[in-house]
């Protein structure tokens, strides 16, 4: 299994970084703007691979190089995306999300920031092909960059169910409250049998597996923050340790602990 081409680090020389080195991948990350982490990845997977992303409140940019053809692609709420190619991924917050990895090693990069953006954006993710990597070292080169690549008009057109869109929209606001699944089917007047089927059906997941990828993620976030692992994982939502240390390692490859390294 070869390596694909090595890819083009655009930060600033100046930035602190913080390197994790794993069996099977290496991250590095700093902060590039007191509100934009980015994140450089080298992961190798040696089985197809599937791995859930939920982005609670924040916004996500992916840089992929050199995709080889049928190794890389995403399901989202309006179907399944291949990927090829030297590509960008927008994903706006919350974005519920399957990557679908073939053996291989891939390298890419990614932009993260909870700061809101002064401009439209579009509520689906959007695939933006590129020849040459830009330049990308603040908040505002982000904004810049999917203004002048046309994002605006590339804004698929779908809409989401009521039911399955209700459901989300309740889990973005109140996934870190204990909140039973029966309030909502009693709101909602359906048996929590149709109203999972329902949800599945548009998003490839169950609800209460929406709800534990928001946890997952924020877990993360908090543990960026300085929170401990503990911490991180009660304000998130979680009630069971053993969940949380579970989740997070099926989402991440990595114990929460190694988060705090990043």
């Amino acid at each position: 299994m070869r390596a694909q081409k090595k890819i083009v680090n655009h930060t600033p020389e100046t930035s602190k970084n913080r390197v994790v080195q794993m069996h099977n991948q290496r991250i590095e990350s700093h902060d590039l703007d007191p509100d934009l982490l980015y994140i450089s990845r080298q992961i190798a997977f040696t089985n197809p691979t599937t791995l859930r992303q939920a982005l609670p409140g924040h916004w996500a940019l992916f840089r992929f190089h050199d995709i080889k053809p049928n190794s890389l692609s995403f399901t989202s709420q309006l179907g399944h995306t291949q990927l090829q190619g030297n590509v960008y991924v927008f994903l706006p917050a919350n974005t519920l999300i399957e990557w679908h990895f073939r053996p291989e090693i891939f390298s890419y990069e990614s932009f993260t920031s909870f700061a809101p953006m002064d401009t439209p954006t579009p509520q689906y993710p959007v695939v933006i092909p590129f020849h040459k990597p830009h330049k990308l070292e603040h908040h505002r080169d982000i904004i810049d960059f999917l203004i002048h690549s046309g994002l605006r008009e590339m804004s698929p057109s779908a809409t989401t169910p009521y039911v399955p869109h209700k459901v989300k929209k309740f889990f973005d606001v109140h996934f870190t409250e204990d909140i039973p699944l029966a309030a909502i089917t009693k709101d909602l007047r359906m048996s929590h049998m149709t109203m999972t089927s329902k949800f599945k059906a548009q998003f490839g997941v169950t609800p209460v597996q929406y709800r534990n990828a928001l946890r997952t993620f924020e877990a993360k976030r908090l543990l960026r923050n300085k929170h401990s692992v503990t911490e991180a994982g009660l304000m998130a939502g979680f009630t069971s340790m053993t969940q949380y240390n579970h989740h997070f390692h099926m989402t991440f490859n990595h114990a929460p602990s190694i988060a705090t390294k990043l």
